[in-house]
């Protein structure tokens, strides 16, 4: 029987060329391309959900704020002093410890302004102004 002859058996033409045991190109191409498509939808997914509009919770954003400029200063965070948002971004105040002294009311703190955007991501940062710890501080008005 020839491989381009119909089969006498079956009634169907038997197969051309060589056969690889258990192979498929083509069922190949349909998984790896079905495996490409399923991760690019996961993260597409994934970009979506981070850029849908999601309530901001000011707490969390504080503390990412904090240990941000932590890494970026070197300096530890004392406390957050003032969070707001305006057209800019979040506008995030916090004293961070400069200087360790004994008494420690005499520290010599540092207090910072962060604009952090929704995501929560440094925009910019500034240090103000320095004081001891025990100085009374005066609002601005």
């Amino acid at each position: 029987m020839s491989t381009t002859e119909p089969s006498e058996q079956t009634g169907k033409s038997a197969s051309r060329g060589p056969k690889t045991k258990g192979f498929d190109h083509h069922s190949e191409t349909k998984e790896r391309a079905s495996v490409d498509i399923t991760e690019l939808a996961e993260q597409v997914g994934e970009q979506m959900a981070k850029h849908t509009a999601r309530p901001v919770n000011m707490t969390e954003l504080a503390e990412e704020a904090k240990n941000q400029l932590a890494k970026l200063t070197g300096l530890k965070p004392v406390s957050v002093t003032g969070a707001a948002k305006d057209e800019r971004g979040w506008s995030i105040v916090m004293e961070m410890l400069e200087m360790v002294r004994i008494p420690s009311s005499t520290d010599i703190l540092g207090e910072y302004q962060m604009l952090l955007d929704d995501d929560g991501n440094v925009l910019s940062f500034e240090r103000r102004r320095t004081h001891l710890r025990g100085q009374p501080i005066e609002k601005e008005r």
